[in-house]
């Protein structure tokens, strides 16, 4: 299946969503919610390590943390400040990203419309939005397990070649989903059995 190209009239739409999605996640950004709670006390502390050049696979704090989001938000920090605003401003980052992957996964397998749909619905739904204003690991699993269910499906639609560099590029953020978060642990079982699924019912093609 062939995806059609981004009409014009479609990038105003697009745009909206963003900007709408920004302001949500952004206005007020260092009191709302109020205060810090205890996972984000704990990123701030393993991001200022980050920062101070300890570097690490895993850290056992608070019944054990995957570092990835820790080597973001330390970058971030590094940049703006330690600051409550510095801190949360990687999660309003990484989940404005998160939108455009998830747009470009929901128009590659059901179109343009339903694409901005799900755009719009990440721009408002309430977890959405609480976790673009909020320290969590969560926030950078999400736009990396859908880019790689995105390469995933691009690779079933691609050459020989490049069929694999997409499942290559999928595996490596998948990987990184893993470096982020527990949760995502689950997801490779869940490739593995669509791709059976795919080779069986379509070994004509």
């Amino acid at each position: 299946m062939t995806t059609p190209r981004v009409s014009p009239r479609e990038w105003p739409a697009i745009i909206a969503l963003l900007l709408l999605a920004f302001a949500l996640r952004t206005i007020d950004l260092a009191r709302v919610p109020p205060g810090l709670h205890n996972d984000e006390v704990v990123a701030a502390k393993l991001a200022e390590r980050v920062m101070n050049g300890d570097i690490a696979l895993f850290y056992p704090d608070d019944t054990g943390s995957e570092p990835l989001h820790y080597f973001v938000s330390g970058a971030v920090m590094r940049v703006w400040g330690s600051s409550v605003w510095a801190l949360r401003w990687t999660s309003v980052i990484l989940s404005l990203i998160a939108q455009c992957v998830v747009w470009a996964l929901a128009r590659r397998l059901f179109g343009p419309i339903v694409a901005l749909v799900a755009m719009a619905g990440f721009a408002v739904t309430f977890w959405t939005v609480e976790f673009g204003r909020i320290v969590s690991p969560v926030v950078i699993m999400v736009p990396l397990v859908t880019l790689a269910a995105y390469l995933f499906w691009r690779g079933r639609e691609q050459s020989r070649r490049r069929e694999w560099l997409c499942y290559v590029l999928s595996g490596a953020a998948l990987g990184l989903a893993l470096l982020a978060y527990t949760a995502p642990r689950i997801i490779p079982v869940i490739f593995v059995i669509f791709g059976l699924y795919a080779a069986l019912t379509h070994r004509d093609q």
